[in-house]
């Protein structure tokens, strides 16, 4: 298949103009997408987690796209989704305190982040933008070492708490962050 062939094939179905380089994605989500996310009750949050237990549920890329918010999972989706489309291997991971599936406490904080890591010309790229903390592109020899000092970031910032790491290689869109962590649960 030729490229333009797959760019058509794989690019979102929304307004996003063409995209070229990591770079390219990378500013792009950084201009039209802020952390938030949207509530059963149509309601936008935007920076805040109030209620997130209770109302979150998953958006598509295109909702993403077309709300111009999404929490780690929702971002890393669309990362994934246009770094497809400009053919650059990469891989969802999600970092997280186990919780069961059935876990029920609807006021415990969420412990969990996705992200995207990336691969070119030899060495491993994490793209962090959900994270206003950490937002940017970082630079790692391996996708071991990528992943290490991911992991260890949030073992840290858990106060210790074991974190694992999972992959994934899509986000089922309309679930509640208990089905999504029973989702990535059956992956490990």
């Amino acid at each position: 298949m030729d490229k333009a062939a797959y760019g058509a094939e794989k690019k979102p179905e929304t307004n996003v103009p063409e995209l070229h380089t990591v770079e390219d994605v990378y500013e792009w989500i950084d201009k039209n997408i802020e952390y938030g996310w949207l509530g059963q009750d149509g309601k936008a949050h935007i920076c805040e987690m109030k209620d997130f237990r209770r109302q979150y549920r998953t958006m598509s890329v295109s909702q993403t796209i077309q709300q111009k918010i999404g929490t780690c999972i929702e971002q890393v989706a669309l990362m994934h989704e246009l770094l497809d489309t400009i053919e650059v291997p990469n891989q969802m991971y999600c970092c997280r305190i186990y919780e069961p599936d059935d876990y029920g406490n609807l006021e415990e904080e969420e412990h969990m982040h996705c992200f995207l890591l990336y691969f070119q010309n030899g060495k491993t790229y994490h793209m962090e933008h959900p994270n206003v903390e950490q937002k940017g592109i970082y630079e790692y020899p391996t996708e071991e070492a990528a992943l290490r000092t991911i992991t260890e970031y949030y073992v840290k910032l858990r106060g210790g708490k074991e974190s694992p790491t999972t992959c994934f290689s899509g986000v089922p869109a309309g679930v509640s962050f208990r089905e999504f962590n029973a989702f990535i649960n059956h992956l490990a």
